[in-house]
């Protein structure tokens, strides 16, 4: 018995130690992604960390302000942000730091959850705040310090990084008034404008 448990506690130390080593990027997706797979397997684990995916309130609640950010509704969602962040988290780290990173990350998540319920208190009840407001902090964060230059130019009009953040904040807002599916599309629209806001900063 006291084998067994001196090498779960070794085995665990070495575990938090490969963590510890990762980059905060992949730190953010393990632990999304833990949590994810949590909540699909475990019964009540949701009503655990208080929430329930899918079954929102309309009242402000803090702590689901924070829990909502380990939730992905099936698989391409998480593989998703999971792409978008080790596309474009690298940047943020580099300008950054690892904790300038985590600190944008986390305000995308928790300050989404604390605005949304003011903004929208129906449509917030009805659909969970869902994990990719952060990324969403940190693509616009990454677009910002890629800077001005063109990512591709046709018949005279130039997409620029921060165009193309522009034209998914504004489409967000149009998807969330004209759609009722699960995906919470404002949550996105300021995910975005927290991102923005802040980079400048904190850089």
């Amino acid at each position: 018995m006291v084998d067994f448990y001196t090498s779960l506690e070794s085995g665990s130390l070495h575990l938090i130690g490969l963590f510890h080593g990762l980059n905060p990027v992949w730190q953010s997706i393990v632990v999304t992604g833990l949590a994810t797979i949590c909540l699909w397997l475990i019964p009540n684990f949701g009503r655990f960390i208080g929430l329930r995916v899918g079954d929102g309130s309309a009242r402000l609640q803090p702590m689901r302000a924070v829990t909502y950010g380990l939730a992905h509704t099936d698989v391409s969602h998480f593989i998703g942000n999971a792409s978008w962040l080790l596309a474009t988290g690298g940047r943020v780290v580099g300008a950054l730091g690892a904790s300038g990173y985590l600190m944008l990350y986390a305000a995308g998540l928790v300050g989404t959850g604390l605005i949304a319920p003011f903004i929208d208190r129906g449509r917030e009840a009805r659909q969970v705040v869902g994990a990719s407001c952060g990324v969403c902090a940190v693509i616009a964060a990454a677009a910002v310090l890629k800077g001005p230059a063109p990512l591709l130019s046709a018949h005279g009009v130039n997409v620029t990084p921060l165009g193309l953040v522009y034209a998914c904040i504004g489409l967000s807002v149009v998807r969330h008034l004209a759609t009722r599916d699960r995906v919470y599309h404002l949550g996105h629209a300021i995910g975005f404008v927290i991102g923005l806001c802040l980079v400048d900063w904190m850089h």
